[in-house]
């Protein structure tokens, strides 16, 4: 008992215990510190989320001024100090793929180039290999200045992406993919693009000054009136693409010139159809789309997305200006059940089960007939406004009717196609 008294009052002994157990007692406190805010983070990242739903949904639903302000709120879903943020952005993912998905399908907007900025600060390796395919990304602005962090889009995919008067100045866009796309009017001033694939792409005005293209590639590119001095390219850079009008450094070998100007020229068609097509339609189109690419002509199209509210008749006369015919597809797109027509007048009569093809069908046919061009037009039954009218006939125009299988027009459209081109 005496041995245990003088152990337990043993200074030593004391230390030690005293020790093990401030020890114990912050291990204790630690995890319980560490509980306490995996619960905090938790609970956070579901109100993150139910923030995150609201925002989107306004974004798909909303008036245009709330389309808009929830739009320009995306973006703090990539700061990692913002309230959405909680230093490892839970919903940055979410936030780029909603994004990509809304800009397959908005036409050039206030709300369109608000979330094509928005990835300019999507932070790290975000964009990465990011799928931007089929978005529109035109006017928006994703370079930087000497002093800001260069914004990394490495290995994006940009397949048939509109990038028309989008800024990538400074932007590091190596072994990115532009198969397809259309740049016009492109900053890529001073941007890696090291193994960059740029074929099959078009590209007018693009200002590549200082870029760094080396590897790059432009199998069947249509490049012209580009700026290319100062910038870095490899001696056979344009093997396999055409091309006129594009400026390069005084000492450049000359052979990159000759290269793109040794190239035949493609004959254009311009497909005018529908912005949205149902699954009959949309084989009708991919049907002449093989077609005319069969016959070595290339289909020319102004999709939704393309079509500028400031500039819409611009953006349509530099599109057919290139163009050696159109094909106008006179789709089903308005059912009226019951109506009038010209009420109130001599040419009044009763509207009933009766459809309507796009206007702009008979804009771009009509832009096109002032060009002295001819046109094909393939329409279904029960369209007959404007052009498609039985009584309207023109030496530029050939008509076709589709069955109602919406079938049996190919053999009038290759005869057409091998007189016309």
């Amino acid at each position: 008992m005496t041995t245990l008294n003088s152990l337990l009052y043993d200074p030593w002994i004391i230390s030690i215990l005293a020790t093990v157990v401030v020890a114990f007692l912050g291990y204790i406190t630690k995890v319980l510190i560490v509980e306490y805010q995996r619960k905090i983070t938790k609970s956070q990242v579901v109100v993150i989320g139910q923030h995150f739903r609201e925002i989107v949904q306004t974004l798909a639903s909303g008036n245009s001024e709330q389309r808009l302000s929830s739009a320009i709120l995306l973006r703090r879903f990539f700061d990692p100090k913002s309230e959405y943020g909680l230093d490892k952005t839970p919903y940055a993912k979410d936030c780029l793929g909603v994004i990509s998905s809304f800009l397959k399908i908005l036409p050039n907007s206030e709300v369109q180039k608000a979330l094509a900025d928005n990835l300019k600060y999507a932070e790290g390796d975000l964009l990465h290999g990011a799928d931007l395919q089929h978005t529109n990304l035109s006017n928006a602005y994703l370079g930087s200045s000497p002093d800001e962090a260069i914004v990394s889009i490495v290995k994006a995919d940009f397949f048939r992406a509109r990038l028309i008067g989008m800024s990538l100045r400074r932007a590091d866009l190596s072994n990115a993919t532009f198969y397809e796309a259309d740049l016009n009017r492109t900053v890529l001033r001073d941007t890696t693009l090291k193994g960059a694939n740029f074929n099959g792409a078009t590209l007018y005005d693009v200002d590549f000054r200082g870029a760094d293209l080396r590897g790059a590639t432009f199998l069947n590119a249509t490049v012209e009136k580009c700026r290319f001095m100062g910038a870095s390219l490899d001696d056979n850079v344009f093997k396999g693409s055409f091309g006129k009008g594009n400026l390069f450094d005084d000492d450049c070998d000359s052979s990159k010139e000759i290269q793109l100007l040794s190239q035949p020229e493609t004959k254009k068609v311009f497909i005018s159809k529908p912005g949205c097509l149902d699954a009959v339609q949309e084989h009708v189109l991919q049907r002449v789309r093989s077609l005319l690419e069969s016959l070595g002509a290339e289909p020319i199209e102004l999709n939704r997305a393309d079509y500028d509210s400031n500039n819409v008749i611009s953006n349509l006369e530099k599109k057919l200006e290139p163009c050696e015919a159109m094909i106008v597809l006179g789709f089903k797109v308005a059912h009226i059940k019951n109506g009038s027509y010209r009420a109130g007048t001599q040419d009044y009569r009763e509207l009933k089960d009766e459809f309507l093809a796009t206007p702009w069908n008979n804009i771009e046919a009509g832009m096109m007939l002032a060009r002295k061009k001819r046109i094909f037009l393939l329409h279904e039954k029960g369209i007959e406004e404007g052009l498609f009218h039985e009584s309207v006939n023109d030496i530029l125009m050939t008509k076709v009717e589709l069955s109602d299988s919406l079938s049996g027009y190919e053999i009038d459209l290759k005869t057409w196609l091998a007189h016309n081109l």
